[in-house]
């Protein structure tokens, strides 16, 4: 290959692939009290930034929570069991006799 700043020409090793992030991060997660915190914030619709300083732990820390399937799954979970909730107590609002 010849090198566009210079001319000349270079030649380059063995091209090593580069592995999807996504086959290095482990099959399975552990749930820990700071990650159920967490879910439950996000849940409720705090940004990344607000969830990181309540349960103490950097902005990396959520995302690389948020890359796993049984994070994102308890926080719609969690989001599922809120919106169940408020229906419920909306009902009862309306159905109080006047």
């Amino acid at each position: 290959m010849t090198s566009p700043r210079t001319g000349v020409m270079v030649e380059l090793g063995p091209q090593i692939p580069k592995e999807p992030a996504a086959s290095i991060m482990p099959t399975s997660f552990a749930c820990s009290p700071r990650s159920e915190q967490a879910a439950e914030l996000l849940a409720r619709r705090l940004s990344i930034r607000k969830v990181a300083k309540r349960v103490e732990c950097s902005e990396k820390t959520i995302d690389r929570w948020k890359q796993h399937s049984e994070f994102r799954e308890r926080i719609g979970a969690r989001q599922s069991e809120l919106l169940s909730k408020m229906r419920g107590e909306c009902l009862t609002i309306r159905r109080r006799p006047e």
